[in-house]
């Protein structure tokens, strides 16, 4: 399946009847160099781990809340230099990523219930493979809107557009 979102948005494809999917075993890394995230926005499957790796010579720290949170922290912890720290994330929604050492260093996380999330490439091209025929619901998050539609996939080949209102 390939549609055209907004530029470099957020596209997510869920079953509107979600079975039970595993998580994919590998680890993801966030990595904290040059007082930056890296990347600024990871998108995980709900129970896939999370390896915070702080790589150079500087205490950092990370602290997580939920996004539209009261802010309490999922967790907070420092990182010493060129050490590590595993999460596994297993609620699906936005996270909010910060440093409290160097209050410049931001990033996002979002964990989704399917393994099908991407980020539309700059000319908001986007792609899905080995997706099941049903009924799933398309989102698009883009600069804090959010745009739902209903797609159906028959196992044809089909193009959404979503960028639209």
């Amino acid at each position: 399946m390939t549609g055209r979102a907004a530029p470099r948005s957020i596209v997510v494809l869920e079953p509107t009847d979600p079975g039970d999917v595993a998580p994919p075993a590998d680890r993801r890394v966030m990595d904290q160099l040059g007082r930056a995230f890296i990347p600024e926005l990871q998108l995980l499957q709900q129970g896939q781990v999370l390896e915070f790796r702080n790589s150079e010579n500087e205490l950092h720290s990370v602290r997580v809340d939920r996004d539209g949170s009261s802010r309490i922290p999922v967790f907070n912890v420092a990182t010493a230099p060129f050490a590590s720290y595993e999460f596994r994330f297993d609620t699906p929604g936005f996270y909010n990523v910060a440093c409290d050492v160097h209050q410049e260093m931001r990033a996002l996380i979002l964990v989704t219930a399917t393994p099908h999330a991407t980020i539309a490439a700059e000319d908001g091209t986007f792609s899905f493979s080995n997706v099941t025929p049903g009924s799933y619901e398309l989102t698009m998050h883009d600069a804090g809107r959010t745009v739902v539609r209903p797609v159906e996939v028959t196992g044809a080949p089909a193009e959404i557009i979503i960028a639209g209102n």
